[in-house]
């Protein structure tokens, strides 16, 4: 089925030329490049005239694919030589949806994607090229470079994967040991441990290697660049891997490199623990513990209380830590682990000092990060103490302190949400805040009323959180913009709409932002819309846009979305053919700004959404249209595949490329019962029934399924001559349909109940 919810980079020089370079190895500049297409395309003369030719057989899907793709690769040349660029490369990407497989189209979208500026785009496809036609390794190598930097591990460790076969006559020279020393890291990030293990039991097979043998001195001065890191982290993975003996010499590397007091018994306590030495491990840890280290952070006290289990001798621990603690003042890892055992047994009184302590440190102009990430852990934990001991006054205060090093309660995780889940202790914290704010001056702080109000949120606590909105408003009036902001938008998330009116207005009316400032009448038109003030909403939000208009030169993010507030306006109203005009002049707008990833997103979401409003108005070609564009650009994009496979096969067309792609949606989420709908009818289109069944089923099968499933799911039913079970998933779908005010749907489905026979069960009776 088609979805209904609807949501709303540059690369770097180097990699660019390098792509280009790759994609189109015979690019000899723009003229060479005309001559060449002209002589590709010049006419073929024939000498006799031709005679029509009988087909032996009758073209398959695969056949008129191809021919598809070949006209439209022959459309797209022509838009080049008019110098429609844009045009020519939509055509290209459309011509590889038809023929996936030839890499010369590839090539012409990467190249002309990078000189439209488009690299974002140009990546995408760059790395199809890289899968289909995996050449050159240093290509490849970049790539994947890239994707580790945006965060897809799993393509990255992909092409490298193709590069690596290419490297396999070169496996002690540095391209090869480098890629396998990234290889590696990725396996270990993905939790592929033998994998990891073997790419760098090879890495240091090269490194103990002689001098005058394996890599080159700049090879292993790239590999040891950090020294002893590089076999600390080998040690790592062999050791995830089970291979004890190559991980020990991998440690006694890194010693060697840069002997540092404890690091290699903390190492080799580690090994020893693996091989369930537990007593063997406990004399090497003891080397760590006496050293006075905390670059490991916690996981040496933590391999500490597992192996006094494995002893029987749990009751140490704490003894253990105490002293340690004693020895070492300033160890405020230790503190923090010690702390954590005090709170596990109740002991609060010894635990609060600890972590006070650890609190009260200054992290200095430029804190560490795992400085600032264990003053997280000690603030979530002396939440989980006052919230277990009831102890709001000091919980204030705390929460305080955390509001003014992070402007939000964020940072408490899971301790925070049940904060906003306990009432008893939400109705102490706020009669200490209102005792407090009672006394006057400086009883209760602005971090503290800031702290309440988000608190109250959290608890759904709308007045409560108004109240102390208010109060800091007061305690700040030069915050009022950004706490207006907050507080409205938190009101709309509790779907407190006239009141985010309220707050949203008021914002306006006191100035808090200077003149001409669009931001609050953006906001204030997204709320009264969801108040059900359309026409109000529309105003605001044309008043935003004529704002935002006359500040051109700020190309923010909320510039780039005023225009499409107008049009998600008339959209979520209802109100179809404004909203598709106003979409329509957001992508014209869009595609005449400089390609962003923000832009490119919002041109993204705009035409699906375009795509669902010519659905409801019965505009099927331009439906298919929108989606279309939306997968030359984004060609994975799995919402867009779905709706796209879902149109076709609901009109009984294109089914095998349908097939195809409701397949890859759901092959990207699984349990979308709308993708999974959408890949159950098109196997009963393709009279696949019995597939189909087992898939509506699984769609079905969530707590509240859309009447659309169940309507598909009845029909397939009755095809496999089940019609008591089909008269089942129709009444069902009878109940939504009737629940939602879908006559037209209700009416269908009503016909086909009329039209079953009756069964035997009511015949009986």
């Amino acid at each position: 089925m088609q979805r209904t919810n609807l949501p709303r980079f540059l690369i770097h020089t180097s990699l660019a030329f390098a792509v280009l370079s790759w994609a189109r190895p015979d690019h000899a500049g723009s003229g060479a490049r005309a001559a060449d297409a002209d002589a590709e395309r010049r006419p073929l003369v024939l000498e006799d005239e031709l005679s029509p030719l009988d087909p032996l057989r009758a073209p398959s899907d695969a056949d008129r694919d191809r021919i598809e793709s070949a006209a439209l690769f022959s459309a797209a040349r022509m838009k080049e030589q008019r110098e429609d660029y844009p045009g020519a490369l939509r055509l290209y990407q459309r011509a590889l949806r038809y023929d996936p497989d030839a890499a010369p189209i590839l090539r012409e979208i990467v190249q002309l994607a990078f000189s439209l500026g488009r690299s974002a785009e140009a990546v995408r496809y760059a790395k199809k090229a890289a899968e289909l036609e995996a050449s050159d390794p240093q290509m490849l190598q970049r790539l994947a470079t890239y994707l580790t930097d945006e965060g897809d591990l799993e393509g990255a460790l992909g092409l490298y994967e193709k590069a690596l076969p290419l490297l396999a006559d070169q496996k002690e020279q540095g391209d090869y040991l480098l890629l396998r020393m990234e290889m590696g890291k990725l396996y270990l990030f993905g939790g592929k441990f033998d994998s990891a293990a073997d790419a760098f039991a090879e890495v240091m097979q090269a490194l103990e290697s002689p001098e005058g043998q394996g890599p080159d001195a700049k090879t292993r001065r790239r590999l040891k660049s950090d020294r002893s890191a590089t076999y600390e982290l080998l040690g790592s993975g062999l050791l995830a891997a089970g291979r004890r003996d190559e991980a020990t010499r991998a440690f006694q590397k890194a010693h060697e490199l840069q002997p540092q007091p404890g690091i290699l018994g903390f190492h080799l306590a580690q090994v020893r623990a693996a091989a369930d030495e537990h007593a063997a491990a406990l004399e090497s840890l003891q080397e760590y513990l006496d050293s006075h280290q905390t670059r490991m952070g916690v996981a040496p006290y933590e391999l500490l209380a597992q192996l006094l289990e494995k002893l029987g001798k749990s009751d140490e621990l704490v003894p253990r830590l105490e002293k340690l603690k004693s020895d070492d003042a300033g160890n405020l890892t230790l503190a923090y682990f010690l702390a954590e055992r005090y709170r596990e047994s109740a002991q609060f009184e010894m635990a609060e000092p600890l972590l006070a302590h650890i609190l009260a440190q200054n992290p200095g102009p430029e804190p560490d990060e795992s400085f600032i990430a264990l003053q997280t852990r000690c603030y979530r934990t002396l939440v989980n103490i006052y919230r277990s001991s009831k102890r709001s006054e000091p919980l204030l205060a705390l929460l305080g302190q955390v509001m003014e090093r992070d402007g939000n309660l964020s940072g408490l995780g899971e301790e925070g949400r049940a904060l906003g889940e306990d009432d008893e202790l939400m109705r102490g914290v706020v009669e200490a805040a209102r005792a407090r704010g009672s006394q006057g001056g400086d009883g209760l702080s602005f971090d503290q009323r800031l702290a309440v109000a988000f608190l109250a949120f959290e608890a759904k606590q709308a007045d409560v959180a108004s109240e102390f909105f208010g109060s800091a408003i007061e305690a700040r009036r030069d915050e009022a913009a950004r706490l207006l902001r907050l507080w409205g938008f938190g009101l709309v998330l509790l779907e407190k709409y006239e009141q985010a009116i309220e707050v949203f207005n008021r914002a306006l009316a006191e100035r808090v932002l200077p003149e001409g400032a669009p931001d609050f009448h953006y906001h204030l038109a997204a709320a009264l819309e969801m108040a059900g003030r359309t026409d109000e909403a529309l105003v605001a939000a044309r008043k935003a846009a004529e704002l935002a208009e006359k500040d051109a030169d700020k190309l923010d993010d909320l510039a780039l979305d005023m225009g499409g507030r107008i049009a998600w306006i008339s959209y979520h109203a209802k109100r179809y053919d404004e909203a598709r005009k106003s979409y329509e002049q957001l992508i014209e707008k869009l595609e005449a700004l400089p390609a962003t990833e923000k832009s490119r997103d919002l041109a993204r979401d705009a035409r699906l959404v375009l795509s669902n409003i010519c659905v409801q108005l019965g505009d099927m070609p331009a439906a298919e249209e929108w989606l279309e564009q939306v997968l030359d650009e984004f060609p994975d994009d799995i919402a867009a595949l779905n709706d796209l496979g879902y149109l076709w096969a609901d009109a009984g067309k294109h089914l095998h490329r349908a097939l195809r792609m409701v397949e890859q949606a759901v092959a990207g989420d699984a349990d979308n019962e709308a993708y999974r709908d959408s890949l159950g009818w098109a196997l009963y289109r393709l009279g696949r029934f019995e597939e189909a069944a087992a898939e509506l089923q699984k769609a079905a099968s969530v707590d509240a399924p859309d009447g659309v499933i169940l309507d598909h799911l009845g029909d397939t039913l009755l095809k496999l001559n089940r019609p008591d079970e089909a008269r089942a998933a129709w009444n069902r779908a009878l109940e939504v349909f009737a629940r939602d005010r879908d006559a037209e749907k209700e009416k269908s489905v009503r016909e086909k109940l009329e039209a079953l026979p009756a069964s035997p069960t009511a015949n009986a009776s």
